[in-house]
């Protein structure tokens, strides 16, 4: 079974991302990412929130390997829409006239 960091490694791998480009966006190191990635550390919530966000990784995936490593857009903007909610945020959306 894999581990949390090798999965995240997988997902650079086929984003074609490198442990700078990730670290860029977390606003860390790279040599975090090699932590998280060696299983030193874990992503927090947010960073993992990120990756969902950016890239429509799934973040069960990431956490207990379940399911595909990226969702389709539709689960993403649901799922985003959802944890808005949660928060008290109401989005409006409007048609186009």
């Amino acid at each position: 079974m894999q581990t949390e960091g090798e999965r995240i490694n997988l997902i650079l791998k086929e984003l074609k991302l490198s442990r700078q480009d990730i670290a860029n966006l977390f606003g860390c190191t790279d040599k975090y990412i090699g932590n998280v990635i060696n299983n030193v550390k874990k992503l927090s919530r947010e960073r993992l929130h990120s990756l969902l966000i950016e890239y429509g990784v799934n973040i069960n995936y990431v956490l207990e390997g379940e399911g595909e490593m990226f969702i389709n857009s539709q689960d993403k903007n649901e799922l985003i829409l959802s944890q808005l909610e949660e928060q008290g945020i109401e989005i409006i959306l409007r048609k186009k006239s």
